[in-house]
């Protein structure tokens, strides 16, 4: 059987069918960092493939703000968190990824993204953050 798409039309119908799935994208603050990490999960193996959806990335920024960090350390899992967050904070969370990374099946990456709605990965947040001030 010949389906008789593009890989980029295949793209669109993938990319509008998880965009619908993740129509009530369930997300829970991690405890011991109240109000800021987010964990979101549906546990379908397609968690971390979420965050190339625009729609998704939309609900994260209504609760996040306009760019954020977020991880992908295995399959089922999305970590997210506000980029206006204590330089402790954040080591703390990439800790957590690189520790994630290690122990959950289907490992996918320890790295830490910056992300907006309109972009992954963010390549210039419009605030700068902590981090490159410091930096430079």
């Amino acid at each position: 059987m010949k389906w008789e798409l593009s890989s980029v039309e295949a793209f669109q119908i993938a990319e509008r069918n998880l965009a619908a799935r993740s129509a009530d994208l369930e997300m829970e603050t991690a405890e011991r960092w109240p109000g800021q990490p987010l964990l979101i999960g549906f546990h379908d193996g397609y968690d971390a493939a979420r965050i190339t959806v625009k729609e998704c990335r939309q609900q994260l920024a209504k609760k996040l703000g306009p760019w954020f960090w977020v991880a992908i350390p295995a399959r089922d899992y999305l970590f997210a968190c506000s980029a206006n967050i204590s330089r402790r904070t954040h080591r703390e969370f990439c800790r957590e990824v690189d520790v994630a990374f290690g122990r959950l099946p289907y490992p996918l990456s320890p790295e830490v993204f910056a992300v907006s709605a309109d972009e992954f990965p963010c390549t210039q947040p419009k605030q700068t953050p902590w981090w490159r001030r410091i930096l430079g």
